[in-house]
């Protein structure tokens, strides 16, 4: 799986999604990581930090892989018209570490 960096239009965050992500995740040319361990939209309960802070649900990361049932990367992605500090933040949520303000 290769991005067509020629053609690529990106006007959605899908496009995003399918078009850059997945092939970047999933692409021998690039991280190479087996689409069985690639998860989309998956639920991610709520850390011990989301508790303390009175947080009931969880979070729907765009992409999480799995290694021996842990999450060891979410990937959250964005349309290009959001600033990519969006993203940043809410990724950096979901990972379970607090963003620096």
């Amino acid at each position: 799986m290769h991005i067509d960096h020629d053609n690529l239009v990106l006007q959605t965050e899908s496009d995003v999604e399918q078009k850059v992500i997945m092939p970047l995740l999933v692409g021998e040319a690039y991280l190479g990581i087996a689409s069985s361990k690639v998860f989309t939209k998956s639920y991610l309960a709520p850390s011990v930090l989301d508790k303390k802070a009175k947080r009931k649900s969880g979070y729907y990361p765009d992409y999480a892989v799995f290694m021996r049932s842990f999450p060891v990367l979410i990937v959250e992605a964005k349309a290009p018209s959001v600033p990519p500090e969006v993203g940043y933040r809410e990724g950096l949520l979901m990972a379970g570490s607090p963003p620096n303000h």
